[in-house]
């Protein structure tokens, strides 16, 4: 079981979260691979469903008003199994009133798996992505545009020639930048043709032909995320994935582009081990900040399971992070404000995080710059620190089960790298305020 998506979506009643993936609840709620919560829990949005797999959620207005579109295979409750119906439901569901309705079936002409991974609303137009041959009747290669009356091919779409065996290709995300010229969409994952251009892994499309955005140096990488933030030096693209260099720049499963050159982004995360499978930028306390997701055990010089935030100069943990007792992967990441405040909701395949069981969905809370003494995290040091910090030295499990969206390296007021007693001299003169 697994979270593939968790989104942030708007159809005009106000932002609603979402979640998509492959479960058959949510909560404690029956809902079968897309759930929506709002300040009262989780809900059902498409009860008939049966089995589903579901990879992307989106909204967009098809005319008839703004509804939520979802990416993946649905089964309806009822529905006869076989190849043939399999094929005919994996492609873009149209989610209203209740009811899912298969509004553009995709499919292959060559045994190949089938996903639906990114839809981009952009320009009046709507663009889909994944790994799939045709949508509907037209043959478009991994990546279609709806222009409000067909389905049209980008230029003849991506491909891999050099994979042995098939020549297909495949995206696994899209985002939309402007690099100086313009707003484009770039498209990233596993191909080396654009439309017949050579490129590798990350393509950028103006509307007419595809370019080239620097290389990724390897055919073993592959781009797995994207998303744009602006850290004071402009917009950049950040590219996430299973990625060593590109464009000659050593990184580590992270890098950024400025429109003209690739760049490291802080070390990157796992040390060249591991993948990036999320990325999301967003604003925190009035400053960006860029959340990376994935399965790795550390970012830059801090050390951190599979979710990191990136404040533009350098890494932060998320509460505390996964946890450590069990492998996992975060898919998919999201800021939303459920009732309780503004949040981090993580989707994935995981059994827990370091506050303990959250199986594929976890929720941590407000994001705040790391303050050295600041164990209860109101942004401050002071007496209501005291008890938090005298549990972070006793009981570390305890710590982080009690204060789930705090980090107990708050508590290392000597910056020795340890939490121990050599920590209470520093964190008095804290509370002093010397």
């Amino acid at each position: 079981l697994t979270v593939h998506c968790v989104k942030a979506l708007d159809t005009g009643d106000g932002p609603t979260l979402y979640a998509g993936g492959e479960f058959q609840s949510c909560g404690n709620v029956r809902a079968a691979g897309i759930a929506a919560r709002d300040i009262d829990g989780w809900r059902a949005i498409a009860p008939r469903m049966g089995y589903v797999d579901i990879h992307e959620l989106a909204a967009f207005d098809d005319g008839s008003g703004a509804v939520i579109l979802a990416g993946g295979y649905v089964r309806l409750e009822g529905a006869p199994t076989g190849l043939p119906t399999w094929l005919s439901r994996t492609g873009i569901w149209r989610l209203s009133n209740g009811e899912a309705q298969l509004i553009a079936p995709v499919w292959n002409g060559v045994n190949r798996p089938l996903r639906v991974k990114a839809i981009v609303p952009f320009e009046s137009n709507l663009y889909v992505a994944g790994n799939f041959a045709y949508i509907e009747n037209t043959r478009v290669e991994s990546i279609a545009c709806w222009n409000g009356q067909y389905w049209a091919p980008l230029a003849g779409g991506v491909s891999n020639p050099e994979n042995v065996p098939g020549l297909y290709g495949w995206v696994n995300a899209l985002a939309i930048y402007d690099d100086g010229g313009g707003s484009a969409l770039y498209a990233g994952g596993r191909f080396t043709r654009a439309g017949g251009v050579p490129v590798q892994g990350i393509a950028k499309w103006d509307g007419l032909q595809w370019h080239a955005v620097g290389t990724l140096d390897s055919d073993d990488c592959v781009v797995l995320a994207l998303a744009t933030a602006d850290f004071g030096e402009g917009l950049r693209l950040f590219a996430g994935g299973d990625i060593a260099t590109v464009g000659g720049v050593a990184v580590s499963n992270l890098a950024a582009w400025d429109g003209q050159q690739w760049h490291d982004v802080g070390g990157g995360v796992g040390n060249g081990v591991g993948a990036v499978y999320a990325l999301k930028a967003a604003m925190i306390e009035n400053a960006p900040q860029l959340f990376v997701g994935g399965s790795f055990g550390s970012a830059g010089p801090l050390q951190t399971e599979d979710i990191a935030r990136w404040d533009g100069a350098a890494w932060h943990a998320v509460g505390g992070g996964m946890s450590t007792t069990s492998s996992g992967t975060v898919y998919s990441i999201e800021v939303f404000d459920d009732g309780d405040g503004p949040a981090i909701w993580l989707g994935g395949d995981f059994e827990s995080t370091s506050a303990g069981v959250s199986l594929n969905i976890a929720r941590f809370g407000c994001v705040r710059d790391d303050i050295a003494g600041d164990l209860n995290c109101d942004g401050s040091v002071n007496a209501y620190d005291i008890d938090a910090f005298v549990l972070a030295l006793q009981d570390a499990a305890r710590y982080a089960e009690t204060y789930p969206d705090c980090r107990i390296q708050n508590a290392d007021t000597n910056a020795d790298g340890a939490v121990n007693n050599f920590d209470i001299d520093p964190f008095v003169m804290l509370l002093a305020g010397d």
